[in-house]
Order: C-alpha cells, then sequence, then structure tokens
C-alpha cells in the first residue's frame, strides 16, 4: 500500500440517545435562567443553524467560546459574544447568574469557564451535548452523546413545551430570557473586570 495515497475518511455523526435527549429537556423546561453555551463542535458539526432554531424557539442566549467564535452566524438579542477570559461582562454576568447551562461541542477549557469559577449560582446545574463521552460529563452535566448537528435536529420537537412554560412564567409573548440578557447588559460597564479564583489563593 502506498503511504500517501489518498483516502476518504469519513466523519462519524452518532445519533442521540432518545432518554439522553428528554432528560436534558426537562432540566432546559424546569430553567429560569438558562445559558447555552456553542463550542467548536458546532462549527465542525455544521450544527449553527439548529443551534439558532433552538435558541431563538426557546428564549435562550447564546454564548461562544474562543474555537466557537462564527458558531451562530444571526444577529438576534440572544447572540451575545464571548465567554469567560475573553468573554464580554454581559455574557460573563449571565454565566454568574445562570441556573442552567447547556454546552454545545464545547470541552470548557478554563479559558472559557475562568477556572470553572465563572460559574456562581451555587443551584447550577449543566448539560452537554459531545460526541465524546467524557466531555458530555464534565461538570457532573447530563450528557448527550451525540454529533451537534443530529442532536439540535432532535431536540427541534421539545422548544416548543420550554417556549410554552417561559411564557406562562412571564405572561403570553413575553421572553423571560431576553429580559434577563437585557438587564445583565445594563449591570456591566466597559472596563468590568472578571473576578478570577486563582489556584492556591
Amino acid at each position: 500500500m502506498e503511504f500517501f495515497a489518498e483516502r476518504d475518511w469519513p466523519i462519524r455523526r452518532p445519533a442521540p440517545d432518545a432518554d439522553e435527549v428528554a432528560a436534558v429537556a426537562r432540566l432546559l423546561v424546569e430553567a429560569e435562567k438558562p445559558l447555552i453555551i456553542a463550542g467548536g463542535g458546532v462549527v465542525y458539526s455544521g450544527a449553527g443553524d439548529e443551534l439558532e432554531a433552538l435558541a431563538e424557539a426557546a428564549g435562550i442566549p447564546v454564548a461562544e467560546t474562543f474555537a466557537g467564535k462564527g458558531a451562530v452566524q444571526r444577529r438576534a438579542w440572544w447572540q451575545l459574544g464571548g465567554i469567560g477570559l475573553e468573554g464580554t461582562p454581559a455574557v460573563n454576568t449571565l454565566a454568574r447568574e445562570a441556573d442552567f447551562v447547556l454546552t454545545v461541542g464545547s470541552r470548557l477549557t478554563d479559558f472559557a469557564t475562568a477556572s470553572h469559577s465563572v460559574f456562581e449560582n451555587p443551584d447550577v446545574r449543566f448539560a452537554s451535548i459531545n460526541v465524546n463521552v467524557h466531555d458530555a460529563g464534565r461538570l457532573g452535566a447530563t450528557g448527550i452523546v451525540a454529533d451537534a448537528k443530529r442532536a439540535g435536529r432532535a431536540r427541534r420537537g421539545r422548544t416548543r413545551e420550554r417556549h410554552h412554560h417561559a411564557n406562562g412564567l412571564a405572561g403570553e409573548g413575553a421572553c423571560p430570557g431576553r429580559a434577563v440578557a437585557a438587564a445583565a447588559r445594563r449591570r456591566t460597564r466597559p472596563g468590568h473586570a472578571l473576578r478570577l479564583h486563582v489556584a492556591g489563593r
């Protein structure tokens, strides 16, 4: 066999397990201050459309890790920019207060999470969509071990439940996520520093 012979390397797209999708959907419905973190896996999978559809339908702000920059292409209220050490003050405020964080295609590295110190809500719960079972369970997350694009399609049918629940909490036609994001922007100012927890201090 020729060492440099051309070869096609198929990319596996594992399908999501229905029970795992249902478990994450339940957490999403119960959340009052949810946040989505889009990582590089969204870009690699080409799952941007599915992620945007989820954010729009469920009314959830979206932050991007450094590897996930460009995951969201639409200009919308829920597209908030970076998180963590390279994040915006508004996004890091949302992360500190979030009671539910859904990561999609992210390993939640120290840059994205300020060494995990950015999540300060004592009741915060995590869920994750990742092709790697270990990354899907980071921070004790409820995981969906699957391709981000395929998992995104599976979630579409469950976002209506979150939408109706949110409207019931805040009045028909209202969007609690939008109000939370707007409040975070108002409370932050240019030059606002992210508080870091330095190991050993």
